[in-house]
């Protein structure tokens, strides 16, 4: 229903607009010509973007009116002294609507905001709650509403959007007749085995179809499908999402090699980074770029009168710049820099020269060179406009004056260093088990991974197992879940389970908020599980805590074999060492990689390190054997446990290797 059926006057007009920024700017006392450019961004921000919110919130606004919007905007940000007449514009429109992390300055396009809003009432119909819906917003949800597999039974599958790694989230036939024939995503699972029907999947779909849904997980416990929207990490639809998600294909930006997040993040005036920005994207008014859109008579720098005023002469090859430079800067010489893009001059900035950080902190480097820069400008626009002259010790002056009171500023005392603790395994409490998980992926494959250990830290079992693809978060979250499926089956009812995947712990022991939707449904799994144990605990660990589940995932995905368990001679190994250090459980390493697994835990006059492989023939069983204590004299003692080893294990012809020489020369000779 457009508005004036209702009898209102709701349309943000440009009279209207342009009454609201012109009263606010009167009310603003921005003194400083200098803060001219961040006190129109403050005003776009709070005044022309937020006032036509709730219009656009509830009817489709013409074209005609949004584009009015923003040409009025346009005019404000690039004259806004003048309300008619014609103005230059330095960047086109789609450029400065870039988000800021892509060069622009994060403008929002009219048009853009009202299908983003009206989206949101369109969601609320998508997902079942109770509202009014607009037809004009159907467009901008399909793009990024995908089901989360539940029982499957509301889902159907040529239809509605169900796979969310594929694009359209709609799964491809193998054959183009097989989308013919209704079918619901329920009848594609297994509800026993709580997996899918992988033949059938992929008798159905096509290999890439197939491939994505085998690797969606199915939940433990059935309930509804969940509509979410897929551009938010938590599944949950907001205006901000859609509207990005309209900008999913932005203008390229020439200017990429310029970190923008850490250009918005320098410590200094806001003035300054905006005065960046217009260098970067060479949206300064220098004469060579006013002579590239009008004519001039004069291309000239005004300060020397050599070359023609680039954005790099100017600020960088210039005599008056480099002398300012030279004095300001602790000696950067600015001439040999070697400097041609406007953009490589704000990538010195961001990134000082290691020479000039030596001497001062990196953030006080970079905001001293701003402030250089910033310099120089106003004694070149001094020049023009009033003609003024240049005087370098006042110049110097001024710079050194602004970085001391930028400095106080925004000066972050450092919290002093703690002492980092020693870290390493430790075994858990007397009567409970302790579960280290992991998950490793491949190019086609993953690789989970568990070791199970008691009080002593004896292994009492180690699983490892190989899925398809999955996300590196959603292995690890999988593997927590397989983990416990494990513990319950040997009827553990004290566990501890620890995982080197942050983001996987944090999302289960906050499992009342809403996780990440790759994973929640397998969080919702975990949660559930978990209260069937008397005890379980979830902890996160370093990597190095936990290599010996990652090696065992590593190696699995690496040499595409299952092990259901640890080797006897493995675990015999490891019951007698277990004493005496942290050990890890190596399987099917290549040779290059056993010295450095071996030497990856830290030296301690108590810590044995075993080395462990052994490659089986028709005829012959090589085995090596390595362990060291950190005074090294265990190496001889090696080879008289392999021997033992290798009888017990019935071992009739065998090649014993060594790592030291001393210690094969003095068995050989005797």
């Amino acid at each position: 229903m457009e508005p004036w059926r209702l009898g209102l006057n709701m349309l943000p007009t440009k009279e209207k607009l342009g009454q609201r920024i012109g009263a606010t700017n009167k009310s603003c006392c921005f003194c400083n010509a200098c803060v001219e450019d961040n006190s129109h961004l403050f005003l776009y921000y709070h005044v022309a973007q937020s006032m036509p919110i709730y219009t656009m919130s509830s009817f489709n606004i013409p074209n005609k009116v949004c584009n009015n919007l923003d040409a009025l905007t346009r005019r404000f940000w690039w004259k806004p002294k003048q309300k008619e007449g014609r103005f230059l514009a330095w960047k086109a429109w789609d450029s400065l609507c870039c988000p800021r992390k892509s060069g622009g300055l994060g403008f929002k396009k009219a048009k853009n905001i009202n299908s983003a809003l009206l989206a949101k009432l369109a969601w609320m119909i998508a997902s079942k709650r109770d509202s009014l819906s607009i037809e004009k917003a159907r467009e901008v949800v399909r793009r990024g509403a995908c089901f989360l597999i539940g029982d499957g039974e509301s889902i159907d599958v040529w239809v509605d959007p169900w796979v969310p790694w594929i694009e359209g989230f709609i799964p491809a036939p193998k054959v183009e007749s097989n989308c013919l024939l209704p079918m619901k995503v329920a009848e594609l699972i297994d509800f026993e085995l709580h997996t899918w029907k992988t033949t059938m999947v992929q008798d159905i779909f096509n290999p890439i179809s197939a491939q994505a849904i085998l690797s969606i997980p199915i939940p433990i416990r059935l309930r509804p499908d969940k509509l979410l929207w897929i551009p938010d990490s938590k599944g949950l639809f907001s205006v901000k999402s859609a509207y990005k998600e309209l900008l999913a294909n932005p203008p390229s930006q020439a200017t990429t090699v310029v970190k923008w997040s850490k250009l918005w993040k320098l410590r200094g005036p806001e003035r300054i980074k905006m005065f960046l920005w217009r260098i970067a994207v060479n949206a300064l008014p220098t004469r060579e770029n006013l002579m590239s859109r009008m004519d001039i008579s004069e291309p000239w720098c005004v300060l020397c009168n050599q070359e023609v005023e680039s954005a790099a002469h100017l600020f960088l090859k210039c005599p008056a710049a480099k002398a300012i430079w030279f004095s300001a800067c602790w000696g950067f010489k600015s001439d040999e820099a070697h400097l041609a893009l406007p953009s490589d001059i704000i990538k010195v900035i961001l990134e000082p020269p290691p020479a000039l950080c030596q001497m001062q902190d990196m953030w006080l480097v970079s905001l001293n060179m701003a402030l250089t820069m910033e310099e120089i400008w106003c004694i070149r626009n001094a020049v023009i406009h009033q003609n003024g002259t240049v005087d370098l010790q006042a110049s110097i002056s001024r710079i050194g004056k602004k970085l001391n009171e930028c400095a106080k500023v925004f000066f972050i005392p450092q919290a002093p260093l703690a002492e980092q603790p020693v870290v390493h395994w430790s075994p858990p409490p007397l009567g409970y088990t302790k579960l280290n998980v992991d998950a490793a992926i491949s190019q086609n494959n993953s690789a989970l991974a568990v070791i199970a250990r008691d009080a002593h830290g004896r292994v009492l079992k180690a699983w490892s197992k190989i899925l398809p693809k999955r996300s590196p978060l959603s292995a690890e979250t999988e593997a927590i879940l397989w983990a416990l499926q494990l513990a319950k089956s040997e009827a553990w009812s004290e566990i501890i389970l620890e995982s080197d995947s942050k983001n996987s712990i944090d999302a289960i022991m906050d499992c009342t908020s809403c996780p990440l939707w790759s994973i929640s449904s397998l969080v919702s799994d975990i949660c559930f599980l978990a209260k069937s144990f008397d005890s379980c605990q979830f902890f996160w660990i370093s990597r190095i805590c936990n290599s010996a589940a990652h090696e065992v995932a590593r190696n699995v995905v690496a040499f595409q074999r299952e092990k259901v368990n640890l080797p006897v001679i493995i675990q015999n190994i490891c019951s007698k060492a277990i004493e005496y250090s942290l050990i890890t459980e190596i399987v099917h390493h290549k040779e290059q990689d056993l010295d450095k697994v071996c030497r990856s835990f830290p030296r301690s006059s108590n810590v044995v390190r075993l080395n462990v492989n052994a490659i089986v023939t028709n005829t012959f069983t090589t085995l090596a054997l390595v362990a060291e204590n950190a005074f090294g004299d265990a190496k001889a003692a090696a080879f008289l446990w392999a021997l033992q080893i290798a009888q017990s294990e019935g071992l009739k012809n065998i090649i014993v290797e060594e790592d030291s020489r001393q210690c094969v020369d003095a068995l050989n000779s005797g």
